[in-house]
């Protein structure tokens, strides 16, 4: 009995300890410590952690070569590695044949096209002519952008290549191949487009009218004078006006009054008219000597009883 007793005491005494400690303060710990203690914990994972690491890999680089081969690695053979490369060397030869004979039929269709060759001598018109000619070639021998230039540039001959060469000189034959083909005709037209020349054709232009009733030659100089001097015609507005100018006016007012928007509709409208204008001429020709041979008939006929009245 005396022995319960004492091991309850010592129960409650023990509890009462216990309890009074949880109600003492918590000592804080200093932060030399804390840093020490966080090095030991790093050092003491970092192999853990290494360990991880190369076992993921390891595992991902397994994966990887079980799925790309179904076979065991078998190392070629001398035989089969000579095989190998003469393969691929004439597979090489044969794409750099294919090559060379697509740009051959290039240059040869463009060839026998019959581009004609460009002496830079004869003005302004010829170059642009000229131009025009070398450019439908090119689109329809299907020519890259390179190939425009080499096989344009082909085509100078006298000053021509000489002005060409002169250039590639001081620029380089690289960058002169690199340009736009829109850079190369204005670089050509420049050059070849005298200022002088040029004035004169303006004034032409702004002078221009139909003779008579020959319309189709008139579109076809104003089509002319367009390409030589494009900056009369721009905007489109311009270009409309001075169709009209050059019409008869027989037809000119009311080609006019039905504001075409494009030189295109104009000329389309003036075409009509014009035909129209035609065949009214046609008629009073037509009409006057109706009449004319009615008043020589008239007259005849007077002449006739005249001569029968002295005869009687």
């Amino acid at each position: 009995m005396s022995n319960l007793n004492n091991q309850e005491n010592n129960d409650e005494a023990s509890t009462h300890r216990s309890n009074k400690d949880m109600s003492k303060p918590e000592q804080e710990i200093p932060a030399q410590y804390l840093v020490q203690i966080q090095e030991m914990i790093h050092n003491a994972m970092t192999p853990f952690v290494d360990e991880m690491k190369e076992g993921s890999q390891k595992h991902k680089i397994e994966h990887s070569n079980k799925s790309s081969r179904t076979h065991p690695y078998k190392k070629p053979s001398h035989h089969e590695e000579s095989v190998h490369s003469s393969n691929a060397e004439n597979k090489l030869n044969r794409k750099f044949k294919k090559q060379l004979v697509i740009q051959g039929s290039t240059f040869k269709n463009f060839k026998e096209l019959g581009p004609k060759e460009f002496y830079g001598d004869k003005g302004a018109i010829s170059a642009v002519r000229w131009i025009e000619e070398i450019e439908s070639i090119v689109i329809i021998s299907k020519c890259t952008e390179i190939e425009k230039i080499q096989y344009s540039s082909h085509n100078f001959k006298g000053e021509a290549l000489e002005w060409w060469n002169t250039l590639i000189m001081s620029k380089g034959r690289e960058t002169m191949y690199q340009m736009k083909w829109e850079e190369f005709k204005e670089l050509v037209l420049r050059k070849f487009s005298p200022m002088h020349e040029l004035d004169l054709i303006q004034i032409k232009f702004l002078k221009l009218k139909v003779e008579g009733t020959n319309l189709k030659e008139y579109n076809t100089k104003f089509h002319k004078y367009c390409r030589l001097v494009p900056h009369l015609v721009i905007p489109e507005s311009n270009k409309v006006t001075r169709y009209i100018w050059g019409l008869p006016r027989e037809i000119r007012d009311m080609v006019r009054s039905n504001l075409p928007q494009t030189a295109d509709s104009a000329m389309e409208l003036a075409g009509y008219l014009m035909n129209g204008l035609i065949r009214n001429q046609e008629e009073d020709k037509n009409d006057k000597g109706t009449k004319l041979r009615k008043r020589k008939q008239r007259k005849a006929k007077k002449r006739r009883k005249g001569l029968l009245n002295i005869q009687d």
